[in-house]
């Protein structure tokens, strides 16, 4: 999932009249934002922490379902635009023929590793929050992605055409 693509699916859910602009580099995108040229830009949490932290931006909102425990007072978009949410993700992904005993050997491993303290924190610092999840857990979460995304990209191809 790209930035783009939470723009298009907020201004779909949201009828909002916004311009994409598309940047080749988060770069060029930022020093707009810096400059005034644009007013709002749609960012990871990630790229934006040292700027926020030195009171050169402002966040307007995050993407995610609930407020992140680090920023209680940034408002969610899902509260004034109930069920929006566009988060980033990763999984570990395997080959689907893939024995079954090295799938939970792995799963067992980034289980450790995920859960430990230091490691938990270095990633709360970076505002990467972790959901731990079984195999079958993580194919119905992709699945759900992939509904919530299809429409989007869909409506994009049209307008393209």
């Amino acid at each position: 999932m790209t930035l783009n693509l939470t723009g298009e699916l907020f201004r779909a859910r949201s009828g909002a009249q916004i311009t994409s602009i598309p940047y080749p580099g988060d770069a060029e995108a930022m020093s707009d934002l810096l400059s005034g040229r644009v007013q709002v830009i749609i960012e990871s949490l990630p790229g934006l922490a040292g700027l926020v932290s030195d009171g050169k931006l402002k966040i307007l909102a995050f993407a995610t379902p609930k407020r992140l425990p680090n920023f209680p007072k940034i408002p969610t978009i899902a509260e004034v635009l109930p069920d929006f949410e566009a988060v980033g993700w990763f999984v570990l992904a395997a080959p689907a023929r893939t024995d079954p005993a090295i799938i939970g050997k792995q799963a067992r491993d980034l289980e450790t590793v995920l859960t430990q303290d230091e490691f938990r924190k270095r990633l709360l610092d970076l505002a990467t929050y972790t959901r731990l999840m079984t195999p079958g857990e993580t194919s119905e979460f992709i699945r759900s992605e992939q509904h919530l995304w299809k429409p989007v990209l869909r409506q994009i191809v049209a307008k393209t055409r």
